[in-house]
């Protein structure tokens, strides 16, 4: 009888734990909507509440015990909301598993927060990516990367975030955009936050037909893109996602 009370009082602390961590993403997808609304008058002040929250989940992450850790919702939403607060959650889950500092990883959670910022200034047709764009509408779609460094520089946020979300579409092999920087010129954050971005778009794509599951996801990325991302970043990451199962603790 004791065990089945103390099983009760686990569940118990497991739902609390679900629903507030719920009551943080839903908290963030409505200040990533405010702040896109907020940006072209008061850029700074959006700047301001960025790091703000990226702060709190920071604090959260890093004052948690590993089990604790349920930032990500299964529930149902507009991809465009929901996308950068994912990107957001799993790369400080992969910063943390790669032992950045606090500082470290608060500057990587704001670009990942902020990295298709300038996707707000497109023209909705070419907003999210897709495989039958013309190629002067796949160049327009590239174009949201400088849009988010404009946007970023007009927030004054720090040189190394700016670069950070310059880099999310580059590749270690060159082969992305909109620089073809490659290898070490990708700094550690960038090649933490490509990643990352690739998953996601794989495991929640403008089309749900064509979805992925987490671990179909991590198999396609390791057998047919190895050379686009860095060895020691997606080796950390298919670690990562041991400890943090898709559909129980990070939910996907």
């Amino acid at each position: 009888q004791s065990m089945r009370r103390a099983r009760a009082a686990l569940l118990a602390t497991q739902r609390e734990s679900l629903a507030h961590c719920d009551q943080q993403f839903d908290a963030a997808i409505q200040h990533y909507r405010r702040m896109v609304e907020q940006i072209p008058t008061q850029p700074v002040a959006s700047a301001n509440e960025c790091r703000a929250m990226v702060d709190m989940l920071v604090g959260d992450m890093l004052g948690q015990s590993e089990s604790s850790i349920r930032l990500l919702s299964e529930s149902t939403g507009d991809r465009a909301w929901m996308h950068p607060v994912n990107v957001t959650v799993l790369s400080l889950l992969l910063g943390k598993a790669m032992s950045m500092s606090a500082r470290e990883l608060r500057d990587l959670g704001i670009a990942a927060f902020l990295h298709d910022i300038g996707k707000t200034q497109l023209p909705d047709r070419v907003r999210l990516a897709d495989t039958n764009f013309s190629p002067p509408e796949y160049r327009m779609y590239q174009s949201h990367v400088v849009h988010s460094i404009v946007l970023a520089t007009r927030m004054q946020l720090p040189v190394n975030v700016q670069t950070t979300i310059g880099q999310h579409h580059e590749m270690m092999d060159g082969s992305g955009f909109p620089n073809k920087v490659q290898g070490a010129a990708i700094g550690l954050p960038g090649r933490v936050l490509a990643l990352v971005n690739r998953y996601e778009n794989m495991c929640n794509p403008i089309r749900p037909s064509t979805a992925v599951t987490p671990h179909e996801a991590l198999s396609l990325i390791f057998a047919q893109m190895k050379t686009r991302f860095d060895n020691v970043v997606l080796a950390a990451f298919i670690r990562m996602m041991g400890v943090y199962p898709p559909g129980s603790v990070v939910q996907l």
